[in-house]
């Protein structure tokens, strides 16, 4: 009777351990991987995004006077058909690899229509 009994508390903590081995394996991972992303991204040109709607007045005056960049962000092949004279043109999915082709000192108003 005591073998059934030692082997019934000896699953639930091998089970436990194996568990806890487990958990302790995925966080070293974690804390070892993170980092090293953490690194890679933080190499990429980060520009501080602040959005803000501007009326059409104003865009045209900013256009007129040259103090903003025109951003058109839809496909080369919407940018080829028509767009502002003069815009940059990157396309919405290749943004984020292409942020540091922007000046970040620049106002930039992006447009996709």
């Amino acid at each position: 009777m005591k073998s059934s009994h030692t082997r019934s508390i000896i699953a639930p903590i091998i089970l436990m351990s194996s568990g806890l081995i487990l958990l302790i394996g995925v966080s070293l991972f974690y804390v070892v991987y993170l980092p090293k992303t953490s690194q890679e991204k933080s190499s990429k040109p980060v520009l501080p995004i602040i959005i803000t709607r501007i009326t059409l007045a104003d865009a045209k005056k900013a256009y007129e006077e040259k103090t903003a960049l025109f951003l058109d962000v839809r496909s080369s092949a919407s940018y080829s058909y028509s767009h502002i004279p003069d815009a940059v043109n990157i396309p919405l999915i290749y943004l984020e690899e292409r942020l540091g082709e922007l000046d970040k000192n620049q106002w930039i108003i992006p447009y996709c229509t």
